[in-house]
């Protein structure tokens, strides 16, 4: 067994390409292929289930249940059969309805979409996979011409066709909508059609692995096939791969070692097929995409995938996944990747200005450099300037006119101009969470309407539910009105959100320091190094909590005033004259 890198696995497939060789390779895909189209992983889900199972069934039958099965509770993971069969044994139609509630209006990620162009548009059209979601099929129904065909039931194994030209998707533990196998019994053996259909297969073409734990017998048992092409098994790790599957493995296989599903799948884009089709999703007329003219009413729920991929981009630590992706996203985002990568202010200045000078109707461009303007060089007529350059280049964007709201409420104070465009973007954007939160937060400190504040701050956590913001923002406003032991939940939920954002952290800390006595001194040193750091959370408006901390007969009033300024810009010496 060797141990390769994604480039080496990548450099296969172009040599492959360039070469026109014969050689077809076939996909195995696992849980850990979807997780980034929001589908949890199996580790995952076995943690919620055996936690479940713990709960309901009480310590010594849940100790014994361990001990019969031989549970690993620190690799879970590979005892999820057993966990599903045990947490949904007495009603399995509710582990199906909830596998199928997990799965509903899941949209395929980035990966997805360019694995449906290589199977649509290479030889390499076969994909093996123990999922039982639609992720595949609906990226080729979105975003091809071509119709699978989908073997969701071993009674369909007939049809599998060794040198078929289709798109074949083979789904060997069944489809979600046909009585799934999910259990022990039921995962142990493979049905002998579909044994003596997909031999040929894995006999003929090597096999790419991807998410997949090595967790279940059937695969493992087909994988053991003394016949088989090489297999090429990714893995994030390679040093935690389990010893199912180094027993497995033959010395002509190979251990890849990969960032992700989807990082691979933008490194073959970029480095050996570069899909016009995939290329043509940015452009900025949507009509001239040619995934568009397949599946125009789609194309909204693509761009909105394509945000989180950048969001994605940005947030990665692979400089090689961001360089690949420049081959996906538009141009624009070039400019916004180095300015997030940049840490000197006047460099990462000097790059928006590049940006916007070589491309002056980018109204992204604009709008992240106001409040690049707004929120670090302080320059409030620069942003100003730009909120409204991006707003004349598009109206009709929720995020312009959150922002330019969030800019006219803290910076000009022009009330009324900031109720007018957070009504406008929830108008264009209903579902948008964080406008939902400003604008709660908008009608508790301007408007004193509390109900209303109440009901876009529910919504906003209803649309998102682990959106830090939301929590964070809600939170400071139960604690504010006394309720302390539902602000304290909603508080919990948002600390482990907010690993990168600064500014909520301070928020998170000042709450601590005024509502929970006992942690006054550890939040109040953690607010110390943060600002020491130079982070704040300017014209974020405290006021509500000090009165409560006051009517409390806080010991500390004066040095929450203190910090809270600190953090705030605000001064809040007058407080007390609040209602």
């Amino acid at each position: 067994m060797q141990i390769i890198t994604q480039t080496n696995l990548v450099r296969i497939f172009k040599d492959n390409k360039d070469n026109g060789s014969d050689t077809r390779f076939v996909f195995l895909l696992g849980a850990g292929a979807s997780v980034q189209s929001g589908i949890p992983s199996a580790t995952t889900l076995a943690k919620q289930w055996n936690d479940e199972i713990k709960n309901d069934f009480g310590d010594d039958a849940y100790n014994k249940w361990i001990k019969d099965k031989a549970i690993d509770v620190k690799e879970l993971a590979s005892s999820y059969t057993n966990i599903f069969q045990k947490r949904f044994g007495h009603s399995p139609q509710n582990g199906y309805e909830t596998l199928q509630k997990l799965m509903e209006n899941k949209e395929p990620s980035i990966g997805y979409t360019i694995l449906s162009q290589i199977l649509e548009q290479t030889k390499h059209n076969f994909v093996i996979t123990t999922n039982f979601d639609t992720l595949i099929e609906d990226a080729l129904f979105l975003f091809t011409a071509k119709r699978p065909l989908v073997c969701g039931h071993e009674s369909l194994a007939d049809f599998i066709q060794l040198n078929s030209t289709r798109p074949t998707i083979i789904k060997v533990h069944r489809d979600i909508l046909l009585d799934p196998y999910n259990t022990p019994s039921n995962t142990s053996t493979m049905e002998d059609k579909l044994t003596n259909a997909l031999n040929p297969i894995l006999e003929n073409s090597p096999i790419v692995i991807i998410g997949y734990g090595g967790n279940d017998q059937s695969i493992m048992k087909l994988l053991q096939n003394q016949n088989r092409k090489p297999i090429y098994w990714c893995v994030r790790d390679t040093v935690a791969v389990s010893q199912n599957i180094k027993t497995l493995l033959k010395k002509s296989d190979m251990l890849v070692k990969i960032d992700g599903f989807d990082e691979l799948m933008v490194a073959l884009q970029a480095k050996v097929y570069e899909f016009e089709s995939i290329k043509s999703l940015s452009h900025e007329d949507k009509m001239d995409s040619m995934i568009v003219k397949n599946a125009i009413k789609k194309v909204d729920g693509y761009k909105k995938q394509l945000k989180k991929f950048e969001q994605e981009v940005a947030t990665s630590g692979s400089q090689e996944f961001k360089e690949n992706s420049k081959s996906i996203l538009p141009e624009w985002w070039k400019y916004e990747l180095q300015a997030k990568a940049e840490t000197d202010t006047n460099k990462k200045d000097a790059i928006y200005q590049e940006g916007i000078k070589k491309l002056p109707n980018s109204p992204e461009l604009h709008g992240n450099y106001a409040n690049f303007l707004n929120d670090i060089t302080k320059d409030y007529d620069g942003a100003k300037h730009h909120y409204l350059k991006a707003l004349e280049i598009e109206p009709n964007k929720a995020n312009y006119n959150g922002n330019y709201a969030v800019f006219l409420n803290d910076i000009e104070k022009d009330y009324d101009g900031a109720k007018h465009h957070y009504l406008k973007a929830l108008e264009i954007e209903p579902n948008h969470a964080n406008n939902n939160s400003n604008y709660a937060t908008f009608l508790k400190d301007i408007t004193k309407d509390y109900d209303g504040a109440k009901h876009y701050h529910l919504k906003a956590l209803e649309i998102e539910p682990n959106n830090a913001y939301a929590n964070i923002n809600y939170a400071g406003y139960l604690l504010g009105y006394n309720q302390k032991s539902e602000g304290e939940k909603f508080l919990n939920i948002a600390f482990n959100l907010l690993s990168d954002k600064y500014d909520l952290q301070l928020e998170f800390y000042f709450y601590k320091m005024v509502h929970f006595l006992e942690s006054f001194q550890e939040a109040k040193d953690a607010i110390d190094i943060l600002i020491d750091k130079g982070y704040d959370s300017l014209n974020w408006d405290f006021s509500r909590n000090i009165l409560q901390a006051i009517k409390e007969n806080h010991p500390h009033v004066e040095t929450l005033k203190k910090y809270a300024k600190k953090i705030s810009g605000i001064d809040y010496s007058n407080v007390e004259t609040m209602e």
